[in-house]
């Protein structure tokens, strides 16, 4: 890996672990005790598939192998759930009672500007 991509990786995998924290303090009853959100599977869903990336990627980082493509499926996958959660009046990951939610929900595009730049930066460095 080149040091922009250690630097943009970094900053990825911190975004990574504030967004499954959020989630784990949000399914532990934290913020909820009352009452339980109906779209509970939507938010399983995308956060196996956050953890899932993020461990198959660091997982193939560490073997040596090459990881672009499954940086492209992250990509995907997170701009899927952006225009999903754009194109939709409420939404589902947006949980203005914790200041952490607020901070990831606005730094959400940077996120996904970030990904996209990996992504480019990893495939052309493994097709060439």
């Amino acid at each position: 890996m080149t040091r922009t991509e250690r630097i943009v990786f970094v900053l990825l995998a911190a975004y990574a672990c504030g967004l499954l924290g959020l989630h784990a303090l949000y399914y532990a009853g934290i913020f909820t005790a009352t009452e339980r959100d109906p779209s509970v599977w939507i938010h399983l869903t995308r956060t196996g598939f956050v953890a899932s990336f993020f461990s198959l990627i660091c997982i193939q980082i560490v073997r040596g192998r090459p990881f672009g493509l499954l940086v492209v499926a992250a990509a995907s996958y997170s701009g899927a759930t952006f225009i999903e959660d754009f194109l939709v009046i409420e939404s589902s990951f947006f949980l203005p009672e914790h200041p952490m939610a607020g901070s990831l929900y606005a730094l959400r595009p940077l996120f996904m500007v970030m990904l996209v730049y990996l992504a480019v930066l990893r495939r052309s460095i493994e097709t060439a």
